[in-house]
């Protein structure tokens, strides 16, 4: 359902570029599922795609690296040689947008 709706966030984004092009940008992390982290601000969206490119480049120098779009997904090895990945998806996003949802509870009247 969750990535149902960041879907549906991502087409919005896609056709309506200029509702938001007067706000602040922010470069997004998803790690494990569905958790977000601020990587940077930027004023517009063009600096926040740039911003993206170079987080991407980064990754690509790395070993066990793979990179597919905005997703960089990582393997690694413990030590009984069982394999794991791990990803990270970056996204721009207006500043007025917030990935993480709604702040405070779902349902404050179940209290």
């Amino acid at each position: 359902m969750i990535r149902a709706i960041a879907g549906a966030l991502i087409l919005v984004l896609a056709f309506a570029p200029s509702a938001w092009s007067e706000c602040a940008w922010v470069l997004w992390a998803e790690t494990r599922g569905l958790r977000y982290e601020t990587v940077s601000a930027s004023d517009t969206r063009e600096v926040c795609e740039r911003a993206l490119g170079k987080q991407i480049a980064r990754w690509k120098t790395g070993a066990n690296v793979t990179v597919d779009d905005t997703t960089v997904n990582i393997r690694s090895e413990d030590k009984s040689g069982s394999a794991s990945i791990s990803s990270v998806r970056y996204v721009c996003l207006p500043d007025t947008v917030d990935p993480r949802g709604p702040k405070g509870s779902e349902d404050a009247s179940a209290r």
